[in-house]
Order: structure tokens, then C-alpha cells, then sequence
């Protein structure tokens, strides 16, 4: 980290005064964009100080009916802020330079980075005109499409996510990676996937400076990626034409599948414990524990071995209701079945992902309960069947898949939460001195998005040394199958993973088309698969659950 870094890194989030720049194409900023500078300004303290203002490079509005691309008629984040207007001059390789004069003039506001919203790749000295340089968003792998709306090449081709990040950009093509993010592509909607995106990446340079002041930024002096100059054309009549055909037949395809087909997941042991999934290459063996019914399922298991006995808890979902509650059984025998399954926390709201944990002796549950827009713990009075409200551990929070755990004296809390625009889904993290909290949340949150690694999906675990979380990715379809990530940093400031295992669905059985748990039972682990059945009635029952919620929801307000 350079000295700039230190001094700045040594003062409070709101103490730190940065000096930022914003390049503009033709003057024109778009609805993310404002968000993004408003972020900086008040979650990270940052002042706009120069609005470096380039000739309009496209034609017209780029937004194609997006409500985060919409243009924005004299914002009040640019009230007062001084505008330069340049002339960048193309080169052969198609990059711009800047004029020497211009390269003056903008290093003497002595600014601390510059974002650039512009549709052309600076190169040479125009990229030193700020101490941390300049930020700029590329889409695509394995490059930058300056000339394109975000996830329009995934949408032609058929690619089921889209890959962002926020760029230091370098000489040579070199980039330093500040943030990445893997967003699901809407295959039937251009401008859900555009806005999903755009909003997605909004809040990144005030994550970045936040790391900044807490000492955690020295990916910003480290290249990491190399930039390609490719140029993403927007469809034209023909491909408009065959983009429209392909959403189009996207859409009939989820109107049939929720009219006719539903997911029926079901309960497994694979008597190996966690961590051998690190290493499985050729399949495993599954028992399974129990075959659901029509128009039910269970699924997001957990257990615990308890004196001498496997207890193993679950969502028990009825497609009428549209209603999971939490069950619990006993598993023995060989093979094994589950014995006594009852209900075992039931709250007259959808439950799932019954996540287990043990403090002290003690066991508890944290299932998530999204629909409260509460955390709650529960603490087993008898196992497997009776249980207690232990304390509420945070209000006022969208958590989805909670997942507990205690690393290097402190307990961890991991979930995802919904951004109620665009129903991507984000990573959070939040640490307590003990179970019951206080619970404080992570300097930068949400720290992820990652339609393939960011989902929890059941037990985090240990071995050798090193900390792993089983994660859902989700990128083709919902519960495609588990991902195992290798916490390289977690601190109250930091967080950093890697992917080092697949786990695919178990091959040979009738559930073979997704899997979205892996947990561990003692030396055993649960897992849950899935695989589509074709209903007839799926879709009444699915429109009825809608209306009862819609009935017990207005009875309880009063109406």
C-alpha cells in the first residue's frame, strides 16, 4: 500500500474527505450512475470535484425502457461541481488519449480517483491524472464493451449470467479488479437483466473506498486482469428482431413450467463425512430418506448426533399451501429411514433451511423466517420435537438460507438478502461475541454477488487448517448444485473466498437435476436433490396458496 493509502486509510468513514472525478459522455448521466455518486457522497465521505465531460459517443438513449439507465435532467449531485469539456483523440488500437493540456488541467484539482462513465478506453497519461487512478466498469468476460448495454451479449448468446466488475484501470491493458460480480441474466426480459446489473454495481466505489479507510485496499495498486478492447454493437433491426424471438420463447417456456412442472426435492445420506466432498471425482452413493408425495417435497436438511442418536431436521413443503414448516426425525436402520417425523417449529408462516448449531452443550435452530422479516433462535427442550424461542437475533432483515458458525473467537452470521428491485441476491455478513449477539454488521455489506458462490448452502467446516462454506449455484437454474468456497479472509473489514470443489446432483437416481444442501452429521452427510414432475394441478394450487396468503394476510391487518 502506498503512503497516499496509509495517511487515508488512518482516518474514520466519515472523517475522509477524497477528492473524486466523474468523466460524463456528452454530459449525460443515467439513474445508477447518480446513485453510485450519491453512495460515495454519503456512505464514504467522498466530495465530487470535477465533471470531465467528453462529446456524446452513441446516438440517443441507450436505456431501452431500463428504469436504472434512464437519462437524469440536471441531478443535485452535480449542482456546483466544475465541468471540463475534453476532446479525446482515438488511437489504432482503438483506446483514447488525452491532450497534454488536458492531462494538466486535470491533475492540478489533485483528485484522488476519477470514475469513468464515459464509452471510451483511456490510455497513456490520461490515466495518471488522479493519485488511485481511473475506476471504470467492464462487462463480459473476458473484456470491456464500451459501446453496450450490460448482459445484452449473454441475453444473444444464450449465456445464463453476466459477469461485471469495477476496474483501477492500468498501462498495457492491465487492470487492478476492485469488484466482481456474477448477475443471472433474465432470459426473457432485456431490461431486468440490464437494470439488474446496473443497480447491482451502483454501490461498488463506495465499498472500495470503504476498504480504503479501513486498511484493506491493496488490490488497488494489483494488476490482476487483462482488459480486451472489444466492442459490443447494439442489436440492430435483425438482431433486435431475433433477440425479441428469443425472449419471447424464453417466456412461454416459464409460463409452462409454472403452469404444468414442479420441483420435487427429497432427503439423502451419503455416509462420508463433509469434508471428503473436497476431493470426490467419481459419484457417491446416496440413501435416500423418505419419498414426498404429490405436490410436496422436503428439503434443506441439517442434523446433529445426540446422545447415540442421528436427529435430522427439514422443510416439509406442501405446493397447496404454498407453506413449509420445520420437521424433525430420527434417522436409523440400514438403510437408513427417518422414524417419528413430526412437526417440530411451526409458525403459521413459510419456514425452511432449519440451520443447526451447538454452543455449550446446547442445541439450536435458526430457520429462516423470512416472511417475519425476522432472525429467530430456538433452543431444543427434547430432540427432536421440542423446542423454544431462545431470542431474536436481528429485526428488520430480509434472511434468506442463514448460516451460523464460530471461526477465530467470534460467531459469524452469513445470509442473503433480496435488493427489492431487482431480486438479486446479496451476500451479508454479520459477527457477534456470542450466539445471542450483539450481531454488528460487516463493514462493507453486502459483501458478494455471485449468482454461483454467494448463496449459503448448509454446513461451513474445517479441515486442515482451512475454513470452507458449502455454497448453491444457481447460475443455470435454481439449486443447480453445491459449490464448496475456501474462506481465504474473514475479518470484521475483510472478506475473500475461492471456489475449490463441485458437487454435482447424484447421477443414477430419479433426483438427479439439482442439489442445493450439503451438511454434515457426524461423519455422515445430508444432502438434498431435486428433480421436475409434471403436474396437471401444480398451477391451481399454486394460484389458491397465493389467495390464502393474500386472505390470512388481510385478516391479520384488520381489513
Amino acid at each position: 500500500m502506498d503512503q497516499h493509502t496509509q495517511d487515508q486509510s488512518q482516518e474514520s468513514g466519515a472523517q475522509a474527505r477524497l477528492k473524486c472525478g466523474v468523466i460524463l459522455d456528452g454530459g449525460a448521466i443515467e439513474v445508477w450512475q447518480v446513485e453510485c455518486l450519491a453512495g460515495l457522497h454519503s456512505s464514504a465521505g467522498v466530495s465530487l470535484e470535477l465533471a470531465v465531460v467528453f462529446p456524446r459517443s452513441g446516438g440517443g438513449h441507450r436505456g431501452r425502457g431500463a428504469s436504472s439507465a434512464q437519462p437524469v435532467a440536471g441531478p443535485a449531485i452535480l449542482e456546483g461541481v466544475p465541468r471540463l469539456n475534453c476532446a479525446p483523440k482515438q488511437q489504432r488500437d482503438g483506446t483514447f488519449t488525452l491532450a497534454e493540456s488536458e492531462v494538466t488541467d486535470i491533475r492540478r484539482r489533485k483528485l484522488d480517483f476519477i470514475i469513468d462513465f464515459g464509452n471510451r478506453r483511456l490510455c497513456g497519461k490520461a490515466l495518471d491524472t488522479a493519485e488511485l487512478g481511473v475506476w471504470s466498469f467492464s462487462f463480459s468476460d473476458p473484456g470491456l464493451y464500451p459501446d453496450g448495454l450490460p448482459g445484452i451479449h449473454e441475453l444473444q448468446s444464450g449465456d445464463p449470467s453476466a459477469t461485471a466488475r469495477l476496474v483501477r484501470l492500468g498501462a498495457d491493458s492491465r487492470a487492478a479488479v476492485l469488484r466482481r460480480g456474477v448477475f443471472p441474466v433474465t432470459r426473457d426480459s432485456v431490461t431486468e437483466t440490464v437494470d439488474r446489473i446496473y443497480y447491482g454495481i451502483s454501490g461498488w466505489p463506495a465499498q472500495a473506498v470503504t476498504d480504503l479507510v479501513n486498511g484493506c485496499a491493496d488490490y488497488l495498486l494489483s494488476p490482476q486482469y487483462k482488459l480486451e478492447l472489444r466492442h459490443l454493437v447494439q442489436p440492430g433491426a435483425g438482431g433486435a428482431v431475433s433477440l425479441g424471438l428469443r425472449t419471447g420463447l424464453e417466456m412461454v417456456k416459464r409460463l409452462w413450467r409454472a403452469a404444468f412442472m414442479a420441483e420435487e426435492w427429497n432427503v439423502g445420506i451419503v455416509r462420508q463425512p463433509i469434508e471428503s466432498f473436497l476431493h470426490f471425482s467419481d459419484g457417491y452413493q446416496v440413501d435416500w430418506l423418505h419419498r414426498p408425495k404429490r405436490g410436496t417435497f422436503i428439503a434443506d436438511p441439517f442434523g446433529v448426533v445426540s446422545g447415540g442418536e442421528r436427529c435430522v431436521f427439514y422443510e416439509d413443503f406442501n405446493y397447496e399451501d404454498r407453506r413449509g414448516f420445520i420437521a424433525g426425525a430420527v434417522v436409523e436402520g440400514d438403510p437408513p429411514l427417518l422414524r417419528d417425523a413430526a412437526v417440530a417449529i411451526e409458525r403459521g408462516v413459510h419456514l425452511s433451511y432449519p440451520f443447526i448449531i451447538e454452543d455449550q452443550g446446547v442445541v439450536y435452530c435458526i430457520p429462516e423466517s423470512r416472511a417475519t422479516g425476522e432472525l429467530h433462535l430456538y433452543r431444543a427442550r427434547r430432540l427432536p420435537h421440542e423446542w423454544e424461542h431462545a431470542a431474536t437475533l436481528l429485526s428488520d432483515v430480509d434472511a434468506i438460507d442463514p448460516t451460523v458458525f464460530r471461526h477465530d473467537g467470534r460467531w459469524w452470521l452469513m445470509f442473503v438478502s433480496k435488493d427489492p428491485r431487482t431480486h438479486t441476491e446479496l451476500l451479508k455478513i454479520y459477527h457477534a461475541p456470542a450466539l445471542t449477539g450483539p450481531w454488528e454488521s460487516h463493514a462493507n455489506n453486502p459483501v458478494k454477488a455471485d449468482v454461483h458462490t454467494t448463496r449459503p448452502g448448509g454446513t461451513p467446516f474445517e479441515c486442515d487448517g482451512e475454513l470452507y462454506r458449502p455454497v448453491q449455484d444457481c447460475g443455470e437454474t435454481y439449486g443447480r448444485r453445491v459449490l464448496i468456497n475456501r474462506i481465504t479472509k474473514l475479518t470484521p473489514v475483510e472478506f475473500t473466498e475461492e471456489t475449490v470443489s463441485a458437487v454435482e446432483p447424484p447421477q443414477g437416481t430419479p433426483w438427479n437435476r439439482g442439489l442445493h444442501t450439503l451438511s454434515a452429521l457426524g461423519d455422515w452427510t445430508l444432502i438434498d436433490a431435486k428433480r421436475f414432475v409434471f403436474v396437471p394441478g401444480v398451477l391451481g394450487k399454486k394460484i389458491t396458496g397465493l389467495f390464502r396468503k393474500l386472505f390470512e394476510r388481510k385478516k391479520q391487518n384488520g381489513e
